[in-house]
């Protein structure tokens, strides 16, 4: 669910040392990298570029965004609450280019989108969405859509016209059903590992971020194991109140771990931590670096997405206005 604070929209980017110049639609902001521990990405400097609006009237709380990989060009969106159970394609342009339904699912509380393979059996890309909000933990259970990925797009609509919907029939996604070992919680965060299972971060009121990584089967999740926690507040900002995880993605080699909250993106230096077993996981994720990267004061910002190209990208919820599609990419350092 959204956080309803008054945060202001900055058409600029906020990085560790703040921004060289103003950020416009079609113009690129260099940030000069900040001090970190060797053990981050060396990036001499980010580059974060407005790629487009999202104008879509059908796109109106936007909540998760991963990239494609049968269709790298192509960002894979939902909405949150109270919207039908529909995945949306964006170009990278931020132009609504497909709308595909899961005909009989329920969209409780989408939260999240994350993509890997369909199976162990099965390595062509499957897209799982988080049906996991609980705001008021109230919800007896969570669930997990898995759909593969649309291996052929609609034809693209007309200038100014909505996509057609595609509608998806039950037998061509399954429901993953699961409880967490401690009862209802709020989850907006889901993330896939290299291997295929799938790893959530809770969004807590405490800020506390508890990791949990989940087994999928044919029909059901098989295995929920908690595995520890991350810190998403800012030492330098202990009273922030938008210190929740709202989103997260995880690099395709698993190594590095994007983390939204509304105020702050972090990247964390996982490494293997997300696939040790869980009575090692724990200490594994109290040792990980820590680095803030930068991203756009946005409203309701929930969505973060690794681009396998580099860089990541951003969208936010913006309350029904029109969101600005961010691209940010990382400079690396010479050899």
């Amino acid at each position: 669910m959204s956080l309803r604070a008054p945060l202001t929209l900055l058409a600029a980017c906020v990085a560790l040392g703040g921004c060289s110049r103003a950020s416009t639609r079609s113009e690129a902001v260099e940030h000069a990298a900040a001090a970190r521990p060797a053990t981050l990405p060396a990036c001499v400097s980010y580059a974060t570029l407005a790629a487009g609006k999202v104008t879509s009237a059908a796109l109106h709380e936007l909540s998760g965004l991963v990239v494609g990989r049968r269709q790298p060009q192509v960002l894979w969106t939902h909405n949150d609450s109270g919207d039908a159970p529909r995945i949306y394609g964006l170009d990278r342009q931020g132009r609504h280019v497909a709308t595909f339904e899961l005909e009989g699912a329920t969209a409780d509380d989408w939260e999240d989108i994350a993509i890997a393979a369909c199976s162990p059996a099965a390595p062509d890309p499957c897209l799982y969405l988080a049906d996991t909000g609980d705001n008021f933990y109230r919800r007896p259970s969570l669930a997990l859509y898995r759909v593969p990925e649309p291996a052929v797009l609609p034809p693209l609509p007309a200038p100014g016209a909505l996509p057609d919907v595609t509608r998806i029939p039950s037998q061509g996604f399954t429901r993953l059903g699961f409880m967490l070992p401690a009862g209802p919680a709020n989850v907006e965060s889901l993330v896939a590992l290299p291997d295929g299972r799938l790893v959530i971060v809770t969004k807590r009121k405490d800020h506390r971020a508890e990791v949990f990584r989940l087994t999928p089967g044919p029909t059901a999740i098989t295995q929920v194991e908690p595995l520890g926690e991350l810190g998403v507040v800012d030492p330098a900002d202990p009273e922030d109140r938008g210190a929740m995880a709202t989103g997260a993605d995880l690099s395709p080699d698993g190594a590095w771990l994007l983390v939204r909250t509304y105020n702050r993106l972090w990247l964390f230096g996982v490494g293997g931590a997300l696939g040790l077993p869980p009575s090692e996981a724990p200490a594994a994720l109290r040792r990980v670096a820590r680095v803030r990267v930068p991203a756009p004061v946005e409203p309701q910002g929930e969505s973060v997405a690794w681009d396998p190209a580099g860089g990541y990208w951003l969208v936010s919820e913006s309350n029904g206005d029109e969101p600005t599609l961010w691209r940010v990419a990382c400079a690396p350092s010479r050899p």
